[in-house]
């Protein structure tokens, strides 16, 4: 997305040696981290300066923690104040105006990641930053994972071989 994009931008990888594991729906990581990428793309645009965006991963006791911050437009202080569910007003509303963007982005972060595990902090004119905290997985978890991961392509295998023995021979 980054790299088809006509708005110009330096990208800054930070990425500490030895982050640990962490459990987590890959496809849905994913697509959260597009739609910041595509967040921050879109609030560079139209910006005096160079857009620059910066990703950093690091380690807390307990977490694996997630910095994504751009030098875009920034959110106005008002549409960062958290509703009763713990969420910035700016999440499921598009704060493009109306020309572009319906918040179906920000909602989905806030889906994968949950609102306990994110901070958003802005200034206008400046900057956004997501700071998003994803719990370390434990030798134990990681175990049971792995075993679950291994009994399910053991049930795909059987699920084929039954499939194959129903089917019709030629003829």
């Amino acid at each position: 997305y980054i790299e088809a994009s006509t708005t110009p931008c330096a990208i800054n990888l930070h990425l500490l040696d030895r982050i640990p594991t962490v459990t987590a729906n890959y496809v849905e990581v994913g697509r959260a981290l597009l739609n910041l990428a595509a967040n921050s793309m879109d609030a560079i645009e139209g910006q005096d300066t160079p857009g620059v965006i910066d990703i950093e991963l690091r380690t807390d006791e307990e977490h694996v923690v997630l910095a994504f911050r751009d030098n875009g437009g920034g959110i106005e202080p008002e549409r960062l104040e958290l509703d009763e569910e713990g969420v910035p007003i700016f999440v499921g509303n598009t704060t493009k105006g109306i020309e572009a963007g319906e918040g179906f982005g920000t909602k989905q972060v806030y889906s994968t990641f949950r609102s306990d595990h994110i901070q958003v902090k802005s200034e206008l004119g400046k900057y956004t930053e997501w700071t998003i905290s994803l719990e370390k997985s434990s030798a134990e978890k990681s175990t049971v994972l792995s075993k679950l991961e291994a009994r399910y392509h053991q049930l795909i295998e059987v699920d084929k071989f039954s499939i194959a023995a129903e089917s019709p021979s030629d003829q």
